[in-house]
């Protein structure tokens, strides 16, 4: 798979406990505000890891998400909940998150970034199919369904165009699929 795109933005997701996707660290080595958190612990770093600055960050500490950043000040994040997953985007460099307003999400929805304003939601769950906002997750539009039951993993663009991903249909395996014009449409 071709080389993801870098960010000059570096954030580490500390997780206070349990979770998954990030980095682990005792609780006794946190601050003791942290300790006690409900969200997981971000370190943000603009200076290429020279120094950080902590704070909360959108998900909750014992159940994992993810992030994933589109340039030095935008972010986007997935977070399960227990029952459902929510989307967040930061415009401060994970400084703060606002949720997005989304259709209804599984635990195990995926959300890729093409860029700044263009992101594509991966429901996954019942049937639901593959969305695509391109107003920074204000409106979500669904896309056609590769099938009834396709199950997207790992998607993720490379530029602000190219994009690929892993689309599972039923009980058949794993085939990968690309964009050439931000998730717009996806093809094998």
């Amino acid at each position: 798979m071709p080389t993801v795109k870098r960010t000059a933005l570096l954030i580490v997701l500390a997780v206070v406990a349990g979770g998954c996707g990030g980095v682990r660290h005792p609780r006794r080595s946190l601050p003791p505000r942290a300790r006690t958190a409900p969200h997981d612990v971000l370190a943000r770093s603009s200076d290429g890891g020279r120094t950080f600055v902590t704070g909360a960050g959108p998900c909750y500490s014992d159940l994992g998400g993810g992030l994933e950043a589109s340039s030095s000040s935008v972010v986007w994040s997935i977070c399960a909940t227990g029952l459902m997953a929510r989307a967040f985007r930061s415009t401060d460099g994970g400084a703060t998150f606002v949720p997005l307003r989304t259709p209804p999400l599984v635990n195990s929805a995926a959300l890729a970034p093409a860029s700044d304003r263009v992101a594509v939601l991966a429901a996954n769950g019942a049937g639901r199919p593959l969305y695509r906002t391109t107003d920074g997750g204000a409106t979500w539009r669904p896309l056609a369904p590769v099938a009834k039951d396709d199950y997207w993993y790992d998607v993720g663009f490379t530029d602000a165009s190219t994009g690929y991903a892993l689309v599972q249909v039923g009980g058949r395996a794993a085939a990968l699929r690309r964009t050439a014009d931000g998730g717009a449409t996806w093809s094998r």
